[in-house]
């Protein structure tokens, strides 16, 4: 089975969104729940290949500003993790790349 980028991009986007709500949970910041449940990363695909973003309520960049959100989520062993994971990806999509452009690949 070949790899798919974009499957695997779609998982770490919603690992993503998984340690921001964590976090603003973890900080006690809910108060309605709107931000937490309207965090989420997602997989742009684009000329020059795919983009990860952040989508949130805009209230959020002021709460990360006062509370570190995501100093706090960057700090984790779980983002490390899925920084690694996410090197992996990348890996894989330069191979396949390759492999498509080199005319005595198998």
């Amino acid at each position: 089975m070949a790899f798919n980028v974009e499957q695997e991009l779609n998982t770490v986007a919603i690992r993503l969104s998984g340690l921001w709500r964590q976090e603003i949970v973890r900080q006690d910041l809910v108060d309605t729940g709107l931000l937490r449940d309207t965090i989420r990363w997602t997989v742009q695909k684009t000329a020059n290949g795919y983009e990860l973003d952040l989508f949130a309520q805009d209230y959020f960049k002021y709460l990360d500003d006062k509370y570190d959100v995501s100093y706090s989520i960057r700090q984790s062993s779980e983002f490390q993790s899925i920084m690694k994971d996410l090197a992996r990806i990348m890996a894989f999509a330069i191979i396949e790349d390759v492999q498509l452009f080199i005319p005595f690949s198998q």
